[in-house]
This record gives structure tokens, C-alpha cells and sequence, in this order.
């Protein structure tokens, strides 16, 4: 599959008038003549796990070839879409600066762009431009806060309710967030680094400069599938919900450095019974998240060839990374499972599959003792761990 990171080309243009007196160059938002830009933007999951694993040699990365879960119809009405969608629109914010080392005071504001071509007037001097996708969802989890700090525009999330003592805070997933940033954009009286032309459907000449800007996802996605090997009906069915914790809790999306808080994302999930594993009938329980991915880390600033990749990440993460979730044994007992996927984790930094498997024949079905109807399954935490998975 072709890789589509749209690239959302600027335009800059300035309109002089006949009188001694001139306006500021103007910006224009158009397809570039190699990309389409309808819709505007399109990101295949396939193309941006590009890592380099060195499984039986060098080879890149195939999602799919471990990926056993699937993705029915059924878990598209309740999930989504598996991969990335097409955002509808987008929020345009333009600083102005007399110097490149200013802050961000004086700011214009675009919100809900949605067309090919955007047309705003520039003064001279020097302009940093911020694009990210708006926000259409009727519930909204990601909120975007560019009051507390207009230099570094940040998105989050809020803390749910629940809380448990394998994940701690718990937040909700974010939205899918892309967003492009570029800096000190300047603009000369001699308009320099401009061409004069006339622009279609203009009749007066304009001076015009043209510069790319890439659009990349802050928001990750992690598929996981716990996938129980000789069940036989042991595991009955889960309570729908997950949670992954070590997570960050927000992105800049000036710099596409996340946050260095880290915090639990919850995420629904499904049992499925029957899946077919290499020939092997398994039963998974799968699920799709979306996060900010490890603290103190731009993944895509990350080269996925190099090889001190696993040194970069490993210094900017310093969490454990636990997925945990509640599942039901066939006498009605209800308890929670925690397993540990740092390294698969910090393998996969920008998005990938997390896969946990156990064979069920090792795990006892726990008794009602005391007339309790929860018996933690975890993975020896300091409170006290009844059962320990190494994955």
C-alpha cells in the first residue's frame, strides 16, 4: 500500500496596490500539483510502522503478519476504523514576530478550514504557522489548551473516575491528532525568496512564495490481543474495558514532544472465541487504542534505521509499561489480569500490535474464598501479586 502523509502545501502572496502603499503578502492553502488533497489528508498505518526488527534478519516491519485478532464488522461498529481517518478540517493559528526569538503575542486565528485554499495578509517581519485537525467528534475527550502557553500549544485529555491499583490515573483516549508546525517564516520589503504571478481566478499579480508543511499523527495507535491458548471455556468473557499504563498524558503540538506525567489510558476490548492462530484455534481478547504514546518523545522525529533507535527510547522512557483488564472464569469469578509489554512496548514507540499470550492450562480457575467474588491475578505489585506473567 502507498504511503499517504498528505503534505499541505502554503503559499504566500503579497498584493500590490498602484498608489505608493503596499499590503503584506497573503497565504494560500492548495494541493500541490503531486498530491491529491481530497480528501486532505490520509495516513496508512502500513507504511508508518516502517520499523526494522531483526527477526530471521533484517526485516521491516509487518503488522499484519501477527495482527490474529482481525477486524470484523462488528468490531467496526464498536471500535471504528482500525487504522487512521480523513480529517474533515482543520484550525489555522499565524504568529507574528519582529524577531525570531519572540513569543507568540500576537495571533490570528482560522478555525474550521476545510477547503484547498486559505488567503489571510501578511505584514513583514516573521511568522510562525501551527495546523492541526479539528476536532468533530459529538464527545470529545481531546481538549486543546493554547491559552496557558501560546508557544506550546498542547492537547490532553481528563482523568476519569475509576481508578485501579494496577493502572493508577486513568484517562480517556484522545481523538486522532495530527498537526504541522513551522517557524520564522520571513517576510522582506524586497520580498525576498517571492516570485510576481498571477494566481488563478486573480487578475491582478501577486507576489508568491511557496513552502511545504507535513501534517504527522500525536496521537498513536496500539492494537493488543491477549490470546488465551487452550481456554476450552475457562475464560467466560471480559468486562469490555482495558487499560495501558506509562503513558503520557499530553503532546506539545509546537514540538510533538509529549508530556513527562505519565498516566493509564483506557480502551475497549472483545472476546472473541475461535480465532485462527497459524492453524491453532485460540481465543483472543482484542482491542484498539489511541494515546500519546511514551513520555518525553516525538516518535516521529525517531529514525526507525538507526541503530541507537532502542538507546533514544529507552533513555526518554523511564515507565513500565502494564496492560491490565478484568476477565471472568466459568464459575462466575471475576478477576483482573496484568501483564507487562514495556519492551514490546518501546519497540513499537510510534503505534503497533501488543500481543500476550497465555496457555490457560497453566492458570488455575481461582475459588470464592472467604465469600469474596474478586481474586486479583496480577503481576506482583507491592501491595501483594497472587500470580506472575512474563511475557
Amino acid at each position: 500500500m502507498k504511503k499517504c502523509l498528505n503534505i499541505l502545501s502554503l503559499s504566500l502572496i503579497c498584493l500590490t496596490v498602484a498608489v505608493a502603499c503596499t499590503r503584506g503578502p497573503e497565504l494560500h492553502l492548495f494541493r500541490a500539483s503531486e498530491i491529491e488533497m481530497t480528501p486532505t489528508m490520509d495516513l496508512d498505518i502500513d507504511t508508518y510502522w516502517d520499523y526494522q526488527f531483526e527477526i530471521d534478519g533484517d526485516e521491516t516491519y509487518d503488522w499484519r503478519k501477527e495482527w490474529y485478532y482481525g477486524w470484523d464488522n462488528t468490531d467496526l461498529n464498536l471500535f471504528g476504523p482500525i487504522g487512521y481517518t480523513k480529517p474533515e478540517s482543520f484550525n489555522i493559528r499565524r504568529y507574528h514576530k519582529h524577531n525570531t526569538w519572540d513569543s507568540h503575542t500576537t495571533v490570528y486565528k482560522d478555525n474550521g478550514w476545510s477547503g484547498k485554499h486559505f488567503r489571510a495578509t501578511y505584514d513583514f517581519g516573521f511568522w510562525d504557522i501551527l495546523i492541526w485537525n479539528e476536532n468533530t467528534a459529538p464527545v470529545q475527550g481531546l481538549i486543546i489548551d493554547e491559552n496557558t502557553n501560546p508557544d506550546a500549544v498542547t492537547g490532553y485529555t481528563n482523568q476519569v473516575v475509576l481508578t485501579t491499583r494496577s493502572a493508577g490515573r486513568i484517562v480517556y483516549q484522545p481523538e486522532e491528532l495530527f498537526s504541522g508546525y513551522m517557524t520564522n517564516i520571513e517576510i522582506t520589503p524586497e520580498y525576498k525568496g517571492f516570485e510576481r504571478k498571477i494566481l488563478e481566478g486573480e487578475s491582478t499579480p501577486v507576489w508568491y512564495r511557496k513552502t511545504d508543511i507535513m501534517l504527522r499523527p500525536y496521537t498513536y495507535i496500539y492494537l493488543t490481543q491477549l490470546i488465551l491458548k487452550h481456554n476450552n471455556g475457562k475464560i467466560a468473557g471480559v468486562d469490555g474495558s482495558a487499560r495501558l499504563s506509562g503513558l503520557a498524558r499530553s503532546v506539545c503540538l509546537n514540538t510533538g514532544i509529549s508530556s513527562s506525567d505519565d498516566i493509564s489510558v483506557g480502551y475497549d476490548v472483545r472476546l472473541k472465541n475461535a480465532c485462527d492462530m497459524e492453524g491453532e484455534s485460540v481465543d483472543i481478547v482484542g482491542g484498539r487504542l489511541l494515546c500519546f504514546g511514551m513520555c518525553n518523545l516525538n516518535p516521529n522525529m525517531v529514525d526507525t534505521k538507526s541503530p541507537l533507535v532502542k538507546n533514544l527510547v529507552r533513555a526518554s522512557d523511564h515507565s513500565r509499561h502494564y496492560i491490565d483488564l478484568q476477565m471472568q472464569f466459568n464459575n462466575g469469578i471475576d478477576s483482573t489480569f496484568v501483564f507487562d509489554v514495556t519492551d514490546q512496548l518501546r519497540e513499537r514507540y510510534k503505534g503497533g500490535v501488543l500481543t500476550i499470550i497465555i496457555d490457560m492450562d497453566t492458570v488455575a480457575v481461582p475459588s470464592r474464598g472467604n465469600g469474596s467474588a474478586f481474586d486479583a491475578v496480577v503481576l506482583d505489585y507491592q501491595d501483594g501479586g497472587t500470580h506472575e506473567f512474563e511475557m
